[in-house]
C-alpha cells in the first residue's frame, strides 16, 4: 500500500497510525539533516501547490480545506512545539 493511503488509512486507527510513523522514523534513522530538510522542503511545496489548486469555496467555513491545511501544518507545529523545544534543548546541553 502507498504510504500516503496507508496514513490516510492509519489516521482512523491510533495503533496503526503509530506503527506507520515508527516505521517512518526506522527508515530515517541514519539520515543526515540535509536530505531530511530537503525532504521536507519537497514535502511542504507539494503540499502547497496541491491547497493552491483548491478552488476558494473549500477555504470558507465548512469547505473542509481550512481546517486540514491548519490541522497538518501550523496546528500540528503547536503540537509538537515543546517536544521540540525539549530536543533542542537536551541537544545543547550535550553539544
Amino acid at each position: 500500500m502507498d504510504d500516503r493511503l496507508e496514513l490516510r488509512v492509519a489516521i482512523r486507527d491510533r495503533a496503526r497510525l503509530f506503527q506507520l510513523l515508527a516505521r517512518f522514523v526506522e527508515a530515517r534513522l541514519g539520515a543526515n539533516a540535509s536530505g531530511i530538510l530537503a525532504e521536507l522542503a519537497a514535502n511542504h511545496a507539494a503540499f502547497v501547490a496541491a491547497a493552491a489548486a483548491l478552488p476558494e469555496e473549500h477555504f470558507l467555513p465548512g469547505g473542509g480545506a481550512g481546517d486540514l491545511v491548519s490541522g497538518t501544518t501550523t496546528g500540528h507545529y503547536r503540537e509538537h512545539a515543546e517536544q521540540i523545544r525539549g530536543w533542542r534543548e537536551e541537544k545543547a546541553r550535550h553539544a
